[in-house]
């Protein structure tokens, strides 16, 4: 409609792809019941970007990461700044993020520039990324580093949640694909799980303790699963 319409560039919002949704983060729920094959989504997601092309109009993804490639990714922080929020509303200093199976805790940055890092305190170890990796650092100068340094914003999922952007890396997030995935640096038009890559903010470890043992019990259903895909394998080569 917006092609017919006579506008030139049309950019989208909320098209991540996502149709087996775990947990449910769709307004519909796990939406793997119902809906058109993935192949046909992609051929249809081509068909709008070459119709707009014959209109002489350009179609732009700028959902946060999803899986959607059939249409051109753009960053909505390039192409409208304005229209995305930055500033965390909720209180920040001390708040528990799950990471991996810790405890992080946040806490003030040192350079001064409202940034953030995120503060094993058990094991004394910082969050930072290495190249595009993003890791717990224990030596002792971790936390002085930029690369431990995080802008803090409102996340790709809920506005309560917080998601966390590099200080020293252009327009990158930390983001992963799934609960088990390692997490990297991305930008927002590359391939990654909005809800996965947000995390939820906690008064305690008292209170972050029941999604832990949640994440727990998926990593040993994960760690069956490729026992058991390790065991089929060997039964077919042996068959």
């Amino acid at each position: 409609m917006a092609v017919y319409l006579g506008i030139p560039n049309v950019f989208i919002l909320g098209l991540d792809g996502a149709r087996a949704s775990f947990p449910a983060s769709h307004a519909w729920g796990n939406e793997a019941v119902s809906g058109p094959p993935d192949t046909l989504l992609y051929r249809l997601h081509q068909a709008v970007e070459n119709l707009a092309k014959k209109e002489g109009a350009s179609v732009w993804n700028a959902s946060f990461g999803g899986v959607v490639h059939a249409i051109q990714k753009q960053s909505l922080n390039k192409i409208a700044p304005q229209l995305v929020k930055t500033n965390f509303d909720g209180a920040l200093s001390g708040r528990i993020v799950l990471f991996k199976g810790n405890f992080l805790r946040i806490v003030p940055s040192v350079l001064g520039d409202g940034s953030w890092r995120v503060f094993d305190e058990e094991k004394a170890r910082y969050l930072r990324h290495r190249g595009n990796l993003i890791i717990l650092d224990g030596n002792a100068d971790a936390g002085e580093h930029p690369d431990a340094h995080f802008h803090i914003e409102p996340s790709f999922v809920r506005s309560d949640w917080a998601c966390f952007r590099s200080v020293n890396t252009d327009d990158a997030y930390i983001t992963a694909n799934n609960s088990f995935s390692a997490y990297t640096l991305r930008s927002p038009c590359d391939v990654f799980s909005p809800y996965f890559s947000s995390f939820q903010l906690y008064r305690s470890k008292e209170e972050a303790a029941p999604r832990m043992e949640y994440d727990r019990m998926l990593a040993s259903i994960d760690q069956q699963t490729k026992s058991i895909g390790n065991l089929m394998m060997a039964h077919d080569r042996n068959s």
